[in-house]
């Protein structure tokens, strides 16, 4: 019988020029070479929709919308904060987004009875205990040796030790004994081939949903988290490949005056190296197995992490830590290495996210690869003017964004957040300065209850000289709150002049502000453009009574709201939406359709 899963050839067999075998950009010419076509498509969080049976309806959707890309947020097992991006395995799939219906073996009595793990589970655990095809399961294992018996394992062990870390675990557990594994393994085993059981069943469904895009001329891509939880299968099975002592984050900017600290733990890249990378090489041969395409996150940890001392008050954020490799001159030729390592694993179209405070040779080494980063349309400005770089402009080595996961909608982003400045980064600034802020804020910013925690600027600080005046500061002693202010004051006027629009900036994003956000995205150099499906469906009367509602992720707030956001309208209704043949018309306009 043939094994499961091995990797096949790509689909799109133009786009591999793009990503191997270029090594210098050469205009036009290179375009021509590679027959790239500028696609449209759209960003969607699973969880929202529903299962992995639910995905050929939203294909759907993209046939008719003119969206030949559709990029899952990671589809990996969440753990205890509920988010992809801190995973429980670089590998195994969420079980709760597997469809019971489509399970071989399912009676007519499961169906529809949870989306919810652990009642599907139960379920499963039934369907399991029926009998399944032994044959079937074997291959899958053999296919994917290198990692999914440790998981399965990794998940028994789990609810022997009432769910408790794996550094818990009584020490020959935790410490990975081999003869106590081993026999563990053997009086556990209707378990652990139980879990590797639904990861097989996760693997067909999502199979079956790349299958049915590639019918409909639709690119599936992914999303590949840099990081895993500290009580993840990865960082049991392979202590030496994660730091116990330092948790990643990131350093403080401009915005982010006290950093970030994200708590996963950062990655040993010298262990990685000494096993020539075989980890990310496996993990993107896994992605392979379904994904056109996948989006690298936080390439910039390819090069550096910032670690951070575990003993550090989760209150510093990421403000004592330091970059590992801390020698920078071993920056670059390590993210050449490590990006070079996944290129030659597994044939996809990558793009990264090479967004916050790059590295020096980051940048250059994506180009060198053909590796689009990204850019946000709403942080796109020229450096000092201040102005929104044209789309015209952008790189052609790019993939363009409206939004992302992490930041609010565009129509939430426009009423509350252009033009505004955060409340505690600028008064951290101020501090910093030796400002009393709470007598400058009146002077500087309406009055009344910051709105989401943002200050709105008076109108009549209409120049730097005015601000500056009121700070008491020279611009060489006012510095980083100088930057913010020209960064910030009357952006949504310049926003307004961007998009084309005639009338006076108004709070309200409107249909006609939406609509021109979403043209102008459309009309970008880039490649490829992917803007949210909340954004795509602001434009119907669906999404208008509260954009903030449909905000993914808040980075740094621990919420229900985060990363369960649902889409209000049934995937039969999104099928006839007003709106979808103007999506069409607007993706045809920007010369994005592909028929």
């Amino acid at each position: 019988m043939r094994p499961y899963f091995m990797v096949s050839a790509p689909r799109f067999q133009y786009i591999l020029p793009f990503c191997y075998n270029i090594h210098t950009l050469r205009g036009r010419n290179y375009w021509r070479t590679v027959r790239a076509e500028k696609r449209s498509g759209v960003a969607v969080p699973l969880f929202s929709f529903g299962e992995l049976g639910d995905l050929p309806r939203l294909l759907d959707w993209c046939q008719k919308t003119g969206q030949t890309v559709l990029q899952l947020l990671p589809l990996l097992e969440t753990g205890i904060t509920g988010s992809p991006y801190d995973p429980v395995s670089s590998f195994a799939l969420e079980p709760s987004y597997l469809s019971l219906r489509l399970v071989s073996g399912s009676g007519e009595e499961e169906l529809g009875k949870s989306n919810l793990r652990r009642p599907k589970l139960k379920i499963l655990a039934k369907i399991f205990s029926a009998g399944i095809d032994r044959e079937g399961l074997e291959n899958f294992r053999k296919a994917n040796r290198y990692w999914v018996e440790d998981y399965a394992l990794f998940k028994v062990l789990k609810d022997n030790f009432a769910r408790k870390t794996w550094r818990e675990w009584p020490e020959k557990f935790r410490d990975r004994d081999e003869k106590v594994l081993k026999s563990f393994a053997i009086e556990h085993k209707r378990e652990i081939d139980f879990w590797i059981w639904v990861q097989w069943q996760l693997f067909l469904q999502l199979k079956t949903a790349g299958d049915y895009a590639r019918k409909a001329g639709i690119l599936l891509f992914g999303d590949a988290p840099l990081f895993v939880s500290a009580d993840s299968a990865d960082a049991w099975a392979h202590p030496e490949f994660f730091y116990r002592d330092t948790v990643s984050g990131a350093p403080p900017d401009l915005y982010s005056f006290r950093g970030q600290r994200w708590g996963m733990p950062p990655l040993n890249f010298a262990s990685l190296a000494r096993d020539d990378f075989r980890y990310f090489r496996q993990r993107y041969t896994c992605l392979a197995k379904f994904f056109d395409g996948v989006r690298l996150d936080h390439v910039i940890g390819f090069f550096r992490i910032w670690n951070i001392p575990v003993t550090e008050p989760e209150e510093n954020g990421g403000l004592n830590g330091f970059f590992d490799p801390r020698n920078e001159d071993e920056w670059e030729p390590q993210g050449r290495k490590i990006l070079s390592a996944i290129l030659n694993s597994a044939k996809m179209f990558y793009w990264a996210e090479d967004l916050g405070v790059v590295p020096k040779g980051c940048r250059e080494t994506l180009k060198k690869l053909g590796i689009p980063g990204t850019i946000v349309t709403r942080w796109k400005k020229n450096p000092f003017r201040h102005t929104f770089v044209r789309p015209e402009n952008y790189p052609k080595l790019s993939v363009a964004q409206m939004s992302l996961h992490d930041l609010s909608g565009f129509p939430a982003f426009w009423e509350d957040e252009a033009g505004t400045v955060e409340e505690k980064t600028f008064k951290y600034h101020c501090e910093k300065a030796g400002l009393d802020f709470l007598a400058l804020r009146p002077k500087l910013f309406t009055p009344g209850h910051p709105m989401n925690g943002r200050l709105r600027w008076r109108k009549n600080i209409k120049t730097p000289a005015k601000f500056l005046e009121t700070l008491g500061l020279t611009g060489k002693e006012a510095n980083d709150l100088l930057w913010i202010y020209q960064d910030t004051f009357r952006e949504k006027e310049r926003l307004w002049r961007y998009l084309g629009l005639a009338k006076k900036a108004g709070n309200r994003c409107s249909p006609e502000v939406l609509n021109r956000a979403l043209a102008k995205s459309l009309a970008a150099k880039s490649l490829i453009v992917i803007n949210t499906v909340f954004d795509w469906l602001a434009l119907d009367q669906v999404l208008e009574k509260n954009p903030r509602r449909f905000r993914i992720n808040t980075p740094g707030t621990v919420s229900a709201k985060n990363w369960s956001v649902k889409l209000p309208i049934s995937l039969e209704d999104l099928q006839n939406l007003k709106i979808n043949s103007r999506i069409r018309e607007m993706v045809a306009a920007s010369g994005r359709l592909i028929v």
